[in-house]
C-alpha cells in the first residue's frame, strides 16, 4: 500500500498537485464487526493517521459501510429542522397544512435521502422506524391529531408514502436516469 501510495505522490509531483500529510487520512473499508490493524502508511515522511469513517460530499462513510452513522446524522438533522418549523407554530393557528406538508415534502425530506442511491439498500428495521417516527412527527405538526394514531394513517390521510418507499422510489428513478446517460457505457 505504502508503493501505491508513493506512485500517487510521484504522479502529483509531476502534475503539479501537493499532498498534504496534514489534511491525509485513511480509512480501511471492511465487512467484518472487528476492524482490521492499524497499517503504518507515511506521506512526505510524516504518518496518515486512521479514521473509522469520513464525511464525503456529504455523505458520512464509515469503515463498514452500513451507512448508520449517516442515517442518523440526516435524522437529528431534519428532526432539528422541524423543531424549528414547530417553534412557529400553534395548535390553532400558523401556516395551512398544506404548506406544512409541502415544507417536509420538498424542503425536509431531500435532506433527508440525500444520497440514498448509495445507502438506501441498507435499511433494515431499526433504520426505517427511526424515519417512520421522523415522518410522523413532521406530519403531525400539519393538523391536531391524536398521539396514538398509527403512522400508516398519517401517511394516507396526507397521500404521503412511508419513507422507505419512498428512497425504494427515487433509487429506482435513479438507476432508470443513469441507464440512459450517454455518459455510463452500456
Amino acid at each position: 500500500l505504502q508503493n501505491s501510495l508513493q506512485k500517487c505522490m510521484d504522479w502529483g509531483n509531476e502534475s503539479g498537485l501537493i499532498f498534504s500529510p496534514e489534511k491525509s487520512e485513511y480509512m480501511i473499508i471492511h465487512g467484518t464487526k472487528k476492524a482490521p490493524g492499524d497499517l503504518s502508511l507515511k506521506l512526505n515522511n510524516l504518518h496518515i493517521s486512521r479514521v473509522y469513517d469520513a464525511k464525503y460530499l456529504g455523505v458520512i462513510i464509515d469503515s463498514r459501510l452500513d451507512w448508520s452513522m449517516h442515517i442518523l446524522e440526516k435524522i437529528k438533522k431534519v428532526k432539528r429542522l422541524i423543531m424549528a418549523t414547530t417553534n412557529s407554530l400553534g395548535r390553532t393557528w400558523g401556516p395551512s397544512p398544506k404548506l406544512i406538508i409541502w415544507l417536509y415534502t420538498c424542503c425536509l425530506r431531500p435532506v433527508l435521502t440525500y444520497g440514498c442511491l448509495v445507502w438506501g439498500r441498507k435499511l433494515n428495521k431499526y433504520k426505517t422506524k427511526r424515519l417512520n417516527s421522523l415522518q410522523r412527527l413532521a406530519l403531525m405538526q400539519a393538523a391536531n391529531f391524536r398521539d396514538k394514531m398509527p403512522i400508516e394513517t398519517v401517511n394516507a390521510l396526507f397521500g404521503v408514502p412511508p419513507p422507505q418507499i419512498y428512497i425504494k422510489e427515487l433509487i429506482a428513478k435513479s438507476y432508470i436516469r443513469l441507464e440512459k446517460s450517454p455518459l455510463i457505457e452500456q
